[in-house]
């Protein structure tokens, strides 16, 4: 793929260039293209790029596209993983941390991440989005937007399935972000805001996190006497 690239990289089509950014939706951003409703870059179509070609050469987006990968080659990317589809998206940045909450409501998870990630980590929570129709595609365009700028995220919600934590997982790769889990113990902690049904429906799903899903880092957090959090490596 990394071979097939820099042969055909002057000779792209424009459906190929729709394919690319499609599958890169950090490179789309950087290209400067907006996000749409579903979180993810509006990628003109074949038709829309020949049209706007016509009318007044090539879009700026589509310069950034190829400048972007020439600049890539010139500072020598660390490994052919920068460069494939499959992995992350070139030009992205180095550091960045999208960390899962998981566990019921009122464990300490609101406060857990005002007390270690509040100067440094974008939060992220459905309870923000509480009048949104549709909060969990806005929640994914959230997390979209701190990884394009760069930013390091904390969703902040139970995530108390795979299934839930998969397309979020899936996100955080589309930007090169390193995959960290908090699965927190249960607590008496808030109980009064919480209805004792909601947990109770949260437990009945609630499956612990694992590796395989695709972390790069999981810890198990508790409260600890006195009311610190102790967080152990999980096993």
């Amino acid at each position: 793929m990394l071979l097939a690239l820099l042969r055909t990289l002057w000779r792209l089509s424009y459906q190929e260039v729709h394919d690319w950014l499609s599958a890169w939706p950090g490179l789309a951003l950087a290209c400067g293209l907006p996000l749409g409703a579903a979180g993810r870059p509006r990628v003109p179509s074949k038709a829309q790029q020949s049209k706007r070609q016509r009318a007044a050469g090539a879009p700026a987006s589509e310069i950034r596209f190829v400048l972007l990968i020439r600049a890539s080659l010139w500072m020598g990317p660390t490994s052919a993983q920068d460069l494939t589809v499959d992995s992350v998206p070139i030009c992205y940045h180095t550091g960045m941390e999208l960390i899962l909450f998981t566990g019921l409501q009122a464990a300490g998870k609101s406060t857990f991440y005002r007390e270690r990630f509040a100067g440094t980590h974008t939060l992220v929570s459905k309870d923000m989005l509480r009048n949104n129709p549709r909060p969990e595609g806005r929640q994914e365009q959230l997390i979209a937007e701190a990884l394009a700028a760069g930013r390091s995220v904390v969703v902040d919600n139970t995530n108390p399935t795979p299934e839930v934590r998969a397309p979020l997982i899936a996100l955080g790769r589309r930007y090169g972000a390193t995959i960290v889990g908090y699965s927190f113990v249960s607590t008496a902690e808030g109980k009064a805001r919480v209805p004792d049904v909601a947990i109770f429906a949260t437990r009945k799903r609630l499956v612990p996190p694992s590796y395989a899903e695709g972390f790069d880092q999981l810890y198990a957090v508790r409260i600890a006497e006195g009311g610190r959090f102790a967080v152990a490596p999980w096993t």
